[in-house]
C-alpha cells in the first residue's frame, strides 16, 4: 500500500505534515510526521498462527525524489524476515 500526504491535508492541528504511527524506539512515543513530498510504502504481513501478534506493519518512508530507489531496495529486506511460532 503506498501512502502520500494529499495537498492541503491536516490532522486536527496546525502542523504542515500528517501524523503516522512509527516504532517507539525510533521516534520517542510512537508517532512521527509524514512530511509533504514524502511517500510511504506500507507492508502488512499476516503472521503465522501461534504468535501473539497477528499482523506486522512495516513502513518505508522516503522523499518523493528518492522513493522509487528506496522502494526497489525494500523487498529483499522484507522477504528476508522469518517468523517462527513458539
Amino acid at each position: 500500500m503506498d501512502v502520500a500526504v494529499a495537498p492541503g491535508a491536516s490532522v486536527c492541528d496546525d502542523s504542515s505534515s500528517s501524523l503516522v504511527l512509527a516504532h517507539a524506539n525510533d521516534v520517542g512515543r510512537g508517532w512521527t510526521r509524514l512530511d509533504p513530498g514524502s511517500h510511504m510504502r506500507l507492508y502488512l504481513l499476516d503472521l503465522p498462527e501461534g504468535l501473539t501478534t497477528r499482523i506486522l506493519a512495516i513502513a518505508v518512508v522516503a522523499p518523493e525524489a528518492r522513493f522509487e530507489n528506496v522502494i526497489e531496495a525494500a523487498p529483499p529486506v522484507v522477504d528476508s524476515i522469518e517468523f517462527q511460532a513458539p
